[in-house]
């Protein structure tokens, strides 16, 4: 699955959208410091929708779900959906002007991003439809417990270039 998803994002070229390890370490400090990043997933690519490219403002994808934080222009009163939140609401993930709709209530701002709306919105949407195949064959079968690796500081690496944010 992992490879599959990288491979989706790696497929997705544009300014201001990193894969991997190819997350600069400063962007990926700012946006551990600003968005909803949980200790436990692993960050797979970041938007940086910022103008001065400090991913203060930006999106992370990560394994367990997305994690954003915009601007003042742009509200939502939700930072973060898990992939079955996304998944469950897939069709209506769409391009709105500079903001991209992930579901009622919840808006992405793009407007310092080189990243299109529209060609985001097409990419969670092919993202959903690989997680809503191992979501679904996931609850068929047994739950598991998923494992939480233990870092000493900052983010790290991991052998697939996935970024795991860890919080000192």
């Amino acid at each position: 699955m992992k490879s599959e998803v990288l491979s989706l994002l790696q497929a997705f070229r544009s300014d201001d959208f990193y894969v991997g390890s190819q997350i600069p370490d400063k962007k990926m400090s700012n946006a551990m410091a600003s968005y909803p990043l949980p200790r436990h997933d692993d960050i797979s690519a970041l938007i940086d929708s910022t103008v001065f490219g400090s991913a203060k403002q930006g999106m992370a994808i990560g394994e367990s779900g997305i994690y954003w934080n915009n601007d003042w222009t742009t509200e939502s009163p939700k930072k973060s959906l898990s992939w079955e939140e996304l998944v469950s609401g897939a069709d209506s993930v769409a391009a709105k002007g500079m903001d991209l709709y992930l579901a009622p209530g919840c808006l992405f701002g793009m407007a310092g991003s080189g990243v299109k709306s529209a060609a985001l919105a097409e990419l969670l949407r092919k993202m959903c439809r690989a997680f809503g195949s191992v979501i679904q064959t996931d609850q068929q079968s047994a739950p598991s417990v998923p494992t939480v690796a233990k870092q000493a500081s900052g983010p790290a690496v991991s052998g697939s270039g996935i970024r795991r944010p860890v919080q000192g």
